[in-house]
């Protein structure tokens, strides 16, 4: 669809211009311009001039305007402190959403704690390799370690010209020790 169709089509639907827009239900968050090529190719279903659907087509040439919808999940899963407003909704329907979404915040922390908990046993992998010790206790130590200092080690950090995984590395540095004790890896926090 054209820009200049789907503005006729939203100006029909809506001439006061005050209804929420949404695709599948979630809420705009972004329109931009980019090539079409970008992000695999851009699918374009061919219309006669009834609006019926004839044919489709990939482009791969000129640009497309892309919009960006994000769901309440979707927010939940990577801010779990996030407010969200139940008022709207039947007393049967916010037990229900309720439940939902910390569904929802439980698996996207539990999904966080485990990929953070694999790049700190990457991390302490590395560090053993700079110091020449290689046992399989790694892969066993490094989780009992994060899980005694989860707080510690895990902090929240804000999006930054710095990667998460990066602001991880430089926190480790900073406070988790790596050593050969007797031939046995030794973990500390340094606070």
């Amino acid at each position: 669809m054209k820009t200049k169709e789907l503005i006729r089509r939203l100006q029909e639907q809506d001439p006061s211009g005050e209804a929420e827009v949404c695709v599948d239900n979630m809420d705009i968050v972004s329109v931009y311009t980019e090539p079409a090529y970008w992000d695999g190719r851009l699918q374009v279903l061919e219309r006669n001039e009834e609006g019926k659907i004839i044919g489709a087509k990939y482009e791969t040439e000129g640009v497309k305007i892309s919009i960006e919808a994000r769901s309440i999940s979707e927010l939940l899963f990577d801010h779990p402190d996030f407010p969200v407003c139940y008022d709207k909704l039947r007393p049967d329907q916010i037990e229900d959403c309720r439940r939902y979404d910390q569904d929802i915040i439980d698996h996207g922390e539990r999904i966080t704690y485990e990929t953070n908990l694999s790049f700190f046993t990457d991390w302490v992998r590395e560090q053993c390799d700079k110091i020449g010790f290689d046992d399989p206790t790694i892969n066993s130590m490094s989780p009992q370690f994060a899980l005694h200092h989860k707080d510690k080690i895990f902090p929240e950090f804000n999006m930054c010209e710095k990667s998460i995984l990066d602001q991880l590395h430089e926190h480790w540095e900073k406070c988790v020790k790596v050593t050969i004790n007797d031939g046995f890896l030794r973990l500390e926090y340094d606070e």
